[in-house]
């Protein structure tokens, strides 16, 4: 980059200036636009809070170094030999940051956090299911008999010791139920349930194998 400077008898004088520019800052930019445009509520679409609020802490308010990684391992497999952030481009870094793990565990704690509203979330497999208001039992047993079948047919399923049967163990350990009609404070572990209402009115069920 030049600069020239006309002297008051015309001399001109050309001096060479560094110029220097953020490029994490200009993708940050370039990807809170199309944040806006396409999850925003403005926006028109429906885009779950937990999942809006982690886009916003990369791109408004995510620590640089971390982004810088993630940018550069986008580059790498995409192939690319510029940036220039065109709309294919940037759907593609979008696409890239929300399958990372570190995007994954921070709408996790926002979903634990109750942002998405109602719901259970499976623990193991950190995902969340939403559910109405006295629904939660029920979509706990559409979770067991679609994704953990063979737990259900041990033997020892039904079997139980100190008030509680192996399933019941099972549910406890893996299963976190949000917005729940017994829940106080938001966010209530399946033990609280046991502990707050008799077997009778919560664990009455019947397995379909």
């Amino acid at each position: 980059m030049k600069r020239v400077v006309t002297l008051m008898d015309n001399e001109k004088i050309v001096e060479k200036l560094k110029f220097t520019f953020n490029l994490t800052g200009l993708i940050r930019l370039k990807m809170q636009k199309f944040v806006d445009e396409h999850y925003a509520s403005f926006s028109g679409h429906d885009t779950p809070k937990s999942q809006i609020y982690s886009l916003n802490d990369f791109w408004y308010r995510g620590d640089d170094d971390l982004l810088n990684k993630h940018i550069e391992e986008w580059f790498v497999q995409s192939g690319l030999n510029v940036i220039n952030l065109c709309d294919d481009e940037s759907k593609s870094l979008d696409q890239f940051i929300q399958r990372s793990t570190s995007f994954k565990n921070r709408r996790y704690q926002y979903q634990l956090e109750g942002k998405d509203g109602a719901g259970v979330i499976d623990k193991t497999t950190q995902e969340f299911f939403p559910a109405e208001i006295g629904e939660h039992w029920q979509v706990i047993m559409k979770i067991m008999k679609e994704n953990y079948r063979e737990i259900l047919g041990e033997e020892s399923a039904h079997i139980y010791k100190k008030g509680l049967s192996h399933i019941d163990e099972f549910i406890l350990t893996n299963f976190v139920l949000l917005g729940s009609r017994i829940n106080e404070q938001n966010v209530t572990d399946y033990s609280e349930m046991i502990n707050k209402y008799s077997r009778s009115d919560c664990f009455e069920y019947s397995w379909e194998r």
